[in-house]
């Protein structure tokens, strides 16, 4: 059995063109600089793609609540 512990994890941010990595053996957060955030009447989605070794997965997110823990 393969282990990818401790791997680096690209992710692409695709509507702004970001791009961040982190450990594939620990959590990690980036930011998104000024995001649109997404309502009914401007339903603003972000592709986004994670690549970990060969393995490449595509999907999308809305950003509803942007807060900072104080």
């Amino acid at each position: 059995m393969h282990s990818s512990s401790g791997t680096s994890v690209p992710v692409e941010i695709n509507l702004d063109g970001s791009s961040h990595t982190g450990s594939s053996d620990a959590p990690f957060q980036f930011t998104v600089d000024s995001p649109n955030l997404w309502s009914p009447g401007s339903p603003t989605l972000y592709n986004f793609t994670v690549k970990l070794g060969d393995d490449e997965v595509k999907s999308y997110t809305g950003f509803r609540t942007i807060a900072k823990a104080e």
